[in-house]
């Protein structure tokens, strides 16, 4: 589920008989794959403190095995033997554990082992009918992004991420009518128009959020010859969107013709390039670009300290 590896335990009984203590279970392998030193219950049902004091809270136990086995079992145990809340005949969930994937691309190979698994029960009974024999899947270590959507937070447009993932293992990339325009949990949108976001995991899954469009008042677009600079006025950085592919020189200069700060980028129209400039007096300055194909002088407007 997301980032973690969830597992959730049930059983079935009949009213005549009443959990006292049981050990559930599982071994997975490889263990390195897994975060084992945040492993947490995340589930708790009636037959557990928070909701009976007839019962200790689960609690996990775990040890590493050879062959790069980690055992993990969920253990329930009554505080009164032989007090306990009896089965009602049902389905019903004990509680569920989950551990943090460390290694993304792994597959895990899970095995259900009795060892001293028993149920035990009142009247007093160990019983190992209980457990229906499974074998669990391998379970492939790459989370599927589900549909994300983009939402509005202030002057920002960012991604209502789903529950389970971890900001650290996406990546966003942001696109303005199918141009690249930052990358980031959120952006601050410069220009007009339509916004989407595309999600990457680091384990190679991919999704995309829904299209926003943005209406921004009060930033306007310098064009010429086909090239774009945004937002103006600029209070330090800038973004650069090219015709054509190659390598570009940008030399900003004052109205004395004085070079103030140049710099060079590889080029790709289907993307804007972010310049970062250097602390400046507000003022107008020139922007200078310099291509194989052409060059252009494009007025700059900076404003310090906005």
């Amino acid at each position: 589920k997301g980032d973690f590896l969830e597992i959730h335990f049930y059983w079935r009984g009949s009213p005549q008989e009443t959990p006292l203590g049981a050990n559930f279970v599982l071994t997975i392998q490889p263990s390195q794959a897994l975060s084992w030193d945040q492993v947490e219950v995340i589930q708790r049902g009636k037959w557990d403190k928070a909701s009976s004091p007839l019962y200790l809270p689960l609690y996990i136990t775990q040890r590493a095995e050879v062959e790069n086995k980690q055992r993990t079992s969920l253990n329930l145990l009554a505080s009164i033997p032989p007090a306990g809340i009896p089965f009602q005949g049902i389905r019903e969930k004990i509680g569920a554990w989950r551990v943090p994937i460390q290694q993304f691309g792994d597959t895990a190979f899970l095995r259900w082992s009795m060892e001293t698994g028993e149920i035990v029960l009142a009247p007093f009974n160990r019983s190992r009918e209980r457990f229906i024999y499974i074998p669990p899947h391998p379970v492939w270590l790459c989370p599927k992004i589900p549909p994300a959507s983009l939402e509005v937070q202030g002057e920002s447009l960012a991604v209502a991420l789903p529950a389970d993932f971890r900001t650290e293992n996406l990546t966003v990339y942001w696109y303005k009518e199918s141009t690249f325009v930052g990358e980031g949990l959120k952006i601050k949108p410069l220009l007009s128009g339509s916004y989407v976001a595309h999600i990457r995991h680091r384990c190679g899954s991919e999704a995309t959020t829904d299209t926003m469009r943005w209406r921004t008042t009060g930033i306007s677009i310098v064009q010429r010859g086909g090239w774009k600079i945004y937002p103006q006025p600029s209070t330090g950085t800038i973004w650069i969107e090219a015709p054509y592919p190659g390598e570009v020189k940008v030399r900003v200069q004052d109205a004395l013709g004085r070079s103030l700060y140049q710099t060079t980028f590889w080029a790709d129209p289907s993307k804007s390039h972010f310049l970062s400039l250097p602390s400046l007096p507000s003022g107008t300055y020139q922007l200078i670009i310099s291509h194989e194909r052409e060059s252009q002088i494009l007025p700059l407007i900076h404003v310090q300290g906005h």
